[in-house]
């Protein structure tokens, strides 16, 4: 019998896509906080020029977009070695084609933002997408890892009705945390872009008046906590009841634990902001947390739902 197969140069591939597009969010979360969001005002040269004035908030946003630039490039090396070597493989072609496809339009959103005088909406729609290339490249990696077969033409499945009852339950868990914890990290992002992020100093309650904020900036400050709130139980608790099923792979069980420690860590974090009177390092460092528990979660769901060799069909149980 073959041994499986793996692509390890795909893999190296898709770790250095898959940091880049965690990097890149930081950056831009970077780009953010400092306010160097107008470093360039112009798109995509900056002042008119392809290289950049030397000039703190120019470099910075300047930096922003050559990484995107980057990142792209990356994943059309990607591309072109899974339409060549994998092309028979039409779900991780896929999956690596529509990655490819949202860089492209994040970049062209990104120059629309610049265009457009930084306006709050598309921001976020920007910072959405940026998410849902996280997304899309755990898909891909771990559509590429867990081909257990000999030849690596052969197509993979994602097999959610191969999902024992239990883990579909855990499954649905970790799927409503990720949505809750996207819409946390949007509703922080809005804030800040609409200037809600300072409006309340103090924590937990917003430190302004009543105990019930009467402005409208107010209420856009305590809605974020109060999501942030909600995502983190919830994901702590739906994390917490992976880790602790009695079928749990050694993979899984890290991965929950990596989470668990990175919900702790942003609670934390979230205190220090008023503490430290929303400095830029910890309001970058508080959206670069969030995204990372983001990507955990999107690994548990995918590790869950990992492919299988199409012409396999075997109940996933978790005991490898």
């Amino acid at each position: 019998m073959q041994s499986s197969t793996r692509d390890g140069t795909l893999v190296s591939l898709l770790i250095l896509v898959l940091v880049g597009a965690v990097g890149q969010i930081t950056i831009g979360g970077i780009t953010r906080v400092t306010g160097s969001g107008d470093g360039c005002p112009d798109w995509p040269t900056c002042f008119g020029e392809w290289i950049p004035p030397f000039e703190y908030h120019a470099i910075i946003e300047y930096g922003h977009r050559s990484v995107g630039v980057l990142l792209g490039l990356s994943i059309i090396v990607v591309c072109w070695r899974v339409y060549f070597k994998h092309k028979t493989d039409k779900t991780l072609v896929r999956l690596c084609f529509a990655t490819l496809f949202l860089i492209i339009v994040v970049g062209l959103l990104g120059g629309a933002v610049v265009l457009n005088n930084l306006d709050p909406a598309i921001r976020t729609l920007h910072l959405m997408l940026a998410q849902i290339i996280v997304f899309l490249s755990v898909l891909c990696f771990v559509s590429a890892t867990n081909s257990r077969t000999s030849n690596p033409q052969t197509e993979c499945k994602w097999l959610y009705w191969s999902v024992s009852k239990k883990h579909k339950k855990n499954l649905t868990n970790l799927v409503i945390s990720g949505s809750l914890i996207l819409l946390t990290i949007l509703s922080g992002s809005y804030a800040v872009w609409s200037q809600a992020g300072f409006y309340c100093t103090s924590w937990p309650f917003c430190g302004r008046g009543p105990f019930i904020p009467n402005e409208f900036l107010g209420w856009i400050h305590m809605l974020h906590r109060i999501l942030s709130l909600i995502s983190m139980v919830f994901a702590a608790y739906s994390i917490h009841q992976l880790f602790m099923g009695d079928r749990v792979n050694r993979i899984i069980t890290r991965f929950s634990i990596v989470g668990l420690v990175l919900i702790v860590l942003q609670v934390f974090w979230g205190l220090l902001l008023p503490l430290t009177y929303f400095s830029e390092w910890s309001r970058a460092g508080h959206l670069s947390i969030a995204t990372l528990i983001w990507t955990v979660v999107v690994f548990l769901i995918t590790l869950i739902l990992k492919p299988i060799p199409k012409n396999e069909k075997v109940l996933i149980d978790f005991t490898t």
